[in-house]
């Protein structure tokens, strides 16, 4: 049986090899169409999966991996890898994380793994920025030409409002001068001001 599959295998593997990878996804296919390929049914699928991927198409790709998966011996890891590929392909980096957890319970120690699944991670927190501490919100003012959004307090913030510099500190020198050109005696000032004040009749 390996005999009689050897050549076209070998055919499919040189086609892949050479970068035609329709042609080696053609040849696996013919593989997959044989009586005789039952036993490595697993093995071809694997292959014709990571040709696919080569020409862009994943979700064909992905399915090759899953019924991979299912024909395979136990701890066959290699087409879990596959799936995870695929779907990292197709923009899943969800559904790659999980392949690759999947594949981690067989075999702990795969590095080629791990580094997959932490690329999978990566990718999926720089896709959620926080819209705290820097995030899309402030990213978006500070584009258009805005400062970041105030992080102080809320009576800060609520001072800033009233005085029209919301998202800036409020400083107690400004305070100081929009109070003194009012004409009122100032709420904070002393004793000796506010009788000033009313003898002045204001």
């Amino acid at each position: 049986m390996s005999v009689a599959m050897s050549s076209p295998d070998t055919a499919a593997k040189a086609a892949f090899a050479a970068g035609d990878f329709e042609a080696a996804a053609q040849m696996y296919s013919s593989l997959l169409e044989r009586r005789s390929a039952v036993e490595q049914r697993h093995l071809l699928l694997c292959n014709r999966a990571a040709a696919l991927m080569k020409m862009g198409r994943w979700e064909d790709a992905a399915n090759d991996a899953r019924n991979a998966i299912h024909d395979a011996p136990e701890g066959f890891v290699k087409a879990h890898y596959r799936l995870a590929c695929a779907l990292r392909g197709a923009g899943d980096n969800a559904g790659a994380q999980a392949a690759c957890d999947d594949a981690l319970q067989i075999r702990p120690g795969n590095d080629q793994l791990k580094m997959l699944r932490e690329a999978c991670l990566r990718d999926m927190l720089e896709g959620a920025a926080p819209m705290s501490s820097g995030g899309t919100m402030d990213r978006a003012r500070q584009a258009n030409g805005g400062p970041p959004a105030a992080r102080g307090g809320m009576l800060q913030r609520a001072r800033a409002a009233k005085e029209g510099t919301a998202g800036e500190p409020v400083l107690p020198e400004v305070l100081a001068a929009s109070e003194s050109t009012s004409g009122a005696a100032p709420a904070r000032c002393g004793m000796l001001e506010r009788a000033r004040a009313a003898k002045q009749g204001t």
